[in-house]
């Protein structure tokens, strides 16, 4: 937070005049702060409070003592000499500090300390309304009542902030932290649009925020709730390709993929996943998981019905389609060629006739005049002059039918009415 000390955590920074003009103790305590000596300048700035002279750096010693003890690792005599400062100096331009300072201790103690932080947020900005501190104490009431429940106290907090102060710094974390809350499923006033609006303004105007990639993250998640598939693989996209060493970037990888599975593109789902193992190193266990998703996809993409030909004429109607010329139909590992086919969607079932041929894999074809298929049984009758070729062994046994049934799930037939037996060739 932009505080009125920051100039003494950054060394090699020069002082203000103001410090050039305190007391030489305050002044040697300074420099041994600035020197990272907490317990050197701890020691003089406790001489500083103590003494009758140093009534003008009292305050200010004060809040030094808080933060010597602070960064020492002492959380409880920090708290302590912040309560003090708020005691003793009250209008003290220090005072405001250490309330910030408190709260934000408050809100890391656990959630029975919350309610204390809000307070302390509170008293900041009804005490010291003209202190820097309050773009801070806006924002820290804001997270406190999100963390609450309170929703629309967080959501007025913010408002306020990115109202007030436009042009402030803060006002990244504002429009991140706004973003965040209307997107909180728990949220009753939850918000898409304006969420997905405010995680834009913070892309848009500051776009070294390090926020970035969780808020594309956010966006991501939030466009596919619409289901925007395109701005949500774009927002997934930038994570990958812009920062790819976050926390984000294997979920959001993780994410194109499932986007293109809906969109049932299983190509670009299947390319997303190997992409993922390609950058991202996965422990054996998800690898296992990933290569079991793409083996998946590829097989269901496989057992899609997929026909070419010619001529196509389709029955708007019906939605009956009729094929003619060169006709070529996949169903998984099973392939038909024909002259004339009809694919009728309503009863999952798929005509052929006039030179039909199909292909069960590599070990087994049935050639016949006519083949009817049910697609959602996964099985197909032939009929008329029907040859089977099955390979058993390095050999293909064949015989002649007049009628056989398939299924194309594991190449078992049955035949009636044989007609030759041709043995094997």
């Amino acid at each position: 937070m932009g505080r009125k000390t920051t100039f003494l955590l950054m060394a090699g920074i020069f002082l203000p005049v103001l410090l050039l003009a305190q007391s030489l103790p305050t002044d040697k305590a300074n420099r041994a702060f600035i020197s990272h000596d907490y317990a050197t300048a701890l020691k003089l700035y406790q001489s500083v409070a103590e003494s009758p002279m140093g009534m003008m750096d009292a305050p200010f010693a004060f809040f030094q003592i808080a933060e010597c003890y602070r960064l020492l690792g002492n959380q409880e005599l920090a708290g302590r000499a912040y309560w003090r400062l708020i005691t003793d100096y009250p209008e003290s331009e220090w005072a405001d500090n250490a309330y910030l300072e408190l709260a934000s201790r408050s809100t890391v103690q656990g959630r029975e300390n919350l309610t204390e932080a809000v307070v302390l947020y509170e008293t900041i900005l009804s005490t010291y309304g003209d202190s820097d501190s309050v773009p801070y104490a806006w924002l820290g009431l804001a997270e406190t009542r999100r963390r609450l429940n309170l929703f629309e106290g967080a959501e007025n907090a913010l408002n306020k902030l990115i109202n007030a102060f436009p042009k402030h710094a803060i006002n990244q974390d504002a429009h991140y932290e706004m973003s965040r809350l209307l997107s909180d499923p728990v949220n009753p006033r939850r918000n898409i649009d304006l969420a997905i609006q405010h995680g834009k303004t913070l892309i848009t105007q500051y776009p070294q925020s390090p926020h970035i990639p969780s808020t594309l993250y956010t966006l991501g998640n939030l466009y596919w709730e619409k289901k925007d598939y395109e701005h949500a693989i774009q927002s997934f996209r930038e994570i990958v390709q812009s920062h790819s060493d976050t926390f984000f970037a294997p979920s959001a990888q993780t994410n194109i993929g499932l986007c293109y599975t809906d969109l049932k593109a299983y190509d670009k789902a299947i390319e997303a996943y190997e992409n993922l193992l390609a950058k991202f190193p996965q422990p054996q266990s998800v690898r296992d998981n990933i290569l079991n998703l793409i083996d998946k996809l590829q097989n269901r993409d496989s057992e899609r019905l997929q026909v070419s030909a010619w001529v196509a004429q389709v029955d708007k109607n019906t939605r009956i389609a009729n094929y003619e010329g060169d006709v070529r139909i996949s169903i998984g590992k099973t392939v038909i060629t024909a002259d004339m086919a009809q694919v009728d969607p309503n009863r999952n079932m798929v005509s052929a006739w006039d030179n039909v041929r199909l292909n069960w894999g590599k070990d087994l074809i049935i050639i016949s005049d006519r083949i009817e298929c049910d697609v959602k049984v996964k099985t197909a009758i032939a009929t008329g002059n029907v040859l089977l070729q099955r390979r058993i062994g390095k050999n293909m046994h064949q015989e002649a039918w007049n009628y056989l049934e398939l299924s194309l799930i594991d190449g078992s037939s049955q035949g009636r009415t044989q007609s030759t037996k041709q043995g094997t060739e």
